[in-house]
């Protein structure tokens, strides 16, 4: 997959609101580091795909195709993206965007459409890094209420602080759970893509081309 880039040369940058061009670096970062890759512009809809990228690529979002593209694609390790520079004219002469009615309303929606692909294709980063932090997090609360006891020999004033930690734990494990599962659920899903590949080849290229 070929995809332009308008951020990728200084001297190319389009003209925008400082808020968009915030986002969009924003949102180039998390998308890069899921897929393990560094991508300026990951909201430019101007690609062009080879056969290959089509046939792998399976889009669940209702919203926007931009991110969770490169997240199928670049994420799963079967097709390589390139980004070429390209100048274009940042502000609309006619007409406005229909994407979204507003930036917040693009954030939220495009957001979730990320983190359910991250979800997807990294369980293990997604669930394991948020079993971390409530570990980390009860840890924080358990250590607050055990100086205490050190210091007074009694857990009054801070047994908050104790059950605040317990519940993190707990919360933690739930997390360390669901990351199992969804591990799982990944290999059976990567099978089904393989399966799913297969068959469009066959129904789109013929017998002779998919048996090659």
């Amino acid at each position: 997959m070929v995809t332009a880039s308008r951020f990728m040369e200084a001297g190319k940058y389009p003209k925008m609101s400082a808020v968009k061009r915030w986002g969009n670096e924003r949102v180039a970062g998390i998308v890069s580091s899921i897929v393990g890759a560094k991508y300026y512009d990951v909201s430019c809809g101007f690609r062009a795909y080879n056969k290959e990228a089509l046939l792998w690529l399976n889009l669940h979002g209702r919203f926007t195709y931009t991110q969770e593209t490169f997240i199928n694609l670049a994420g799963s390790g079967r097709i390589r993206i390139m980004e070429v520079p390209v100048e274009i004219r940042g502000e609309r002469e006619f007409g406005k965007s229909r994407v979204a009615s507003s930036i917040v309303t693009y954030a939220v929606r495009s957001g979730s459409i990320i983190l359910s692909a991250f979800k997807d294709y990294s369980p293990i980063r997604f669930f394991g890094g948020l079993s971390g932090m409530c570990l980390i997090i009860g840890s924080l609360f358990e250590t607050i209420m055990l100086a205490n006891y050190f210091l007074t020999g009694h857990f009054r004033n801070y047994l908050w602080a104790g059950l605040i930690g317990a519940f993190m734990a707990m919360t933690a494990m739930i997390f360390l759970i669901l990351m199992i599962v969804s591990d799982t659920l990944g290999k059976i899903k990567r099978t089904e893509e393989e399966i799913l590949y297969f068959n469009k080849k066959r129904e789109y290229y013929g017998d002779d081309e998919w048996e090659a």
